[in-house]
């Protein structure tokens, strides 16, 4: 409940954070503002909760693929572990292609 802005929850949903909390992000410009007007909490990569992932991933590509578009199992592993939750349901459309 409670109006932030001017703006009211869509029925049956709430803000995530109190009106007055999020008055206060506004005013540290820790609110973003999408293209239809929701406002968004900034959340910086150095203050995400897990582990953090490394921007530089170290693995070899096969010597000798059979495809040209063969991709290393471990660079597959390493998106889906950081794109997903542990038990979340990952669905390959191209079937590897």
């Amino acid at each position: 409940g409670g109006t932030f802005k001017g703006l009211k929850p869509p029925p049956g949903r709430h803000w995530r954070s109190d009106p007055k909390e999020l008055e206060k992000l506004d005013e540290d410009g820790l609110i973003e503002w999408s293209l239809n007007g929701v406002p968004r909490k900034i959340i910086y990569a150095d203050e995400q909760k897990g582990k953090k992932v490394q921007d530089i991933w170290d693995f070899k590509d096969y010597q000798y693929p059979r495809y040209p578009t063969e991709k290393n199992s471990g660079v597959l592993e390493r998106i889906i572990q950081t794109s997903s939750n542990p038990d979340s349901i990952v669905l390959d459309f191209f079937c590897g292609s």
